[in-house]
C-alpha cells in the first residue's frame, strides 16, 4: 500500500472516507494513525477545491486518505489491505459509529484500463464486522 502520488498509470485508487458530524480533525488523524490527504472540519468555512470561500460552514468533519497499489489490477484484493489496517483500529472506529460517523472504503476506477476482481465473503465478513461501508466509483 502506497499513499496518494499523481502517476496516472495507476488503474485504481482507494479512498478511505470518515465523516461526522463533531470529531475534531486531530483527533481522527491521531486515531487513524495517518495524516489525511484531503480534510476538514465541522464548523469551519467551506471552500472550492480551487479555495475560494463560500458563504456556508461545513456541517460535518472529513477526513480522507487515499492509497494507490501500482501494477495491481485485483482492486477488491487491494481493498481487503486497506481493510485490514482498520481492523487495528476496531475500536476507535465503532466509537465514530456510535457516535453519528461514517467510514467508508472507496475504489475509485479508471475507465481507461482493464481490472477488476470478485469481492470474496471473507472481506464482505470484515466489512460488516467492522460497521464500514465500500463503495465503487468509475472514472473514465
Amino acid at each position: 500500500m502506497k499513499p496518494v502520488s499523481n502517476d496516472r498509470k495507476d488503474l485504481f485508487k482507494i479512498r478511505c472516507l470518515i465523516r461526522h458530524p463533531s470529531a475534531q480533525l486531530h483527533t481522527i488523524t491521531y486515531g487513524m494513525g495517518h495524516e489525511p490527504d484531503i480534510s476538514w472540519e465541522a464548523g469551519s468555512q467551506k471552500k472550492t477545491p480551487t479555495g475560494r470561500k463560500l458563504d456556508h460552514k461545513n456541517t460535518d468533519t472529513m477526513w480522507t486518505r487515499v492509497f494507490l497499489f501500482p501494477g495491481h489490477r485485483d482492486f477488491f484484493a487491494c481493498a481487503k489491505e486497506v481493510v485490514d489496517a482498520l481492523i487495528g483500529k476496531r475500536d476507535f472506529i465503532t466509537h465514530l459509529l456510535e457516535t453519528g460517523g461514517t467510514i467508508k472504503v472507496i475504489i475509485d476506477v479508471r475507465g481507461s484500463g482493464n481490472s477488476g476482481g470478485m469481492l470474496p465473503v471473507t472481506l464482505m465478513n470484515l466489512i460488516s464486522e467492522l460497521g464500514i461501508e465500500l463503495g465503487l466509483e468509475v472514472f473514465p
